[in-house]
């Protein structure tokens, strides 16, 4: 199937991830911006040694997601494709049991006295994998099959389904982001290792029982996405009461259909824990 050649004019918003706006989002400053963040919210070398040093029972480690999704230990400086973590079936087993902090946990990060820089734990039998996003945990940083059955790609291989409809926008960072489609993804969540078997031990990628969580679209592919964002109209679509209209619109390559985007909602957007949205432009240009 051809693609798409999307002429309509894109709104300022769009172009914040767009394509004539790309120099912007790689450019030397904001990495450097990026850097400086990421190396500021690293601890004493004795903090991490002390929670996982032989003889601990209950270890726990502290990891980085980045705005790619590349994982690493907290600890490690410089942050990069060469230190970050690659074992694929590790990113899986790690991804696959991602969930937001519980009371519990939250005591546990109370007493270590860092309670609020790790929203989301990895947990592994009774050791906790505590992580600390730049943005969000869970960052679809692939899409596969654009033009017949699109998913998504997040962890090394974990997929989930790619729906036009399930589409929101950032207004304080501009960010594009995909609604994760089940709230809970079991250790059954589909893998080009193939089925890992379901157990007890394992705890389900578990977050609002109620609300949508949205997982980030890497920059990479949110400005490939961008081709097929165009400018809207507010009288095209009905949304349900608690989504809010961004006024543009992904023109579905499948269907032709013109899908309404969101705002993310307010209680998807990342908290204090995560890299903060710079207004200064010496830092982004």
């Amino acid at each position: 199937m051809m693609m798409l050649h999307v002429t309509a004019r894109r709104s300022p918003t769009v172009l914040r991830y767009g394509m004539l706006d790309r120099h912007r989002l790689f450019s030397k400053g904001a990495q450097n911006y990026i850097e400086e963040w990421q190396a500021s919210i690293v601890k004493p070398a004795t903090f991490y040694e002390v929670h996982c040093a032989p003889g601990v029972r209950n270890k726990k480690y502290f990891y980085s997601v980045d705005l790619q999704g590349r994982v690493f230990l907290e600890e490690t400086l410089p942050k990069n494709i060469a230190t970050s973590i690659k074992n694929a079936q590790f990113l899986d087993f790690f991804t696959r049991r991602i969930r937001k902090v519980k009371p519990r946990e939250v005591q546990i990060l109370e007493e270590l006295g860092v309670n609020g820089d790790y929203p989301y734990v990895s947990p592994c039998g009774s050791e906790l994998n505590f992580i600390r996003p730049a943005d969000v945990a869970i960052v679809f940083h692939s899409l596969e099959n654009m033009y017949e059955a699109p998913n998504l790609l997040f962890g090394a291989t974990l997929t989930q389904s790619f729906s036009s409809e399930k589409l929101a926008i950032s207004n304080k960072s501009g960010h594009l982001y995909h609604e994760i489609i089940s709230t809970k993804m079991r250790a059954s969540a589909i893998s080009k290792f193939g089925v890992v078997e379901d157990s007890e031990e394992n705890e389900s990628m578990t977050f609002h029982p109620s609300d949508k969580e949205y997982g980030l679209i890497r920059s990479s592919l949110a400005v490939a996405l961008c081709e097929h964002i165009i400018e809207g109209s507010m009288n095209k679509h009905s949304l349900d009461e608690t989504s809010i209209y961004s006024g543009m619109d992904f023109h579905d390559p499948i269907t032709g259909k013109l899908c309404p985007i969101i705002w993310l909602p307010n209680n998807a957007e990342p908290g204090p824990w995560a890299l903060p949205n710079s207004d200064d432009d010496s830092a982004t240009n």
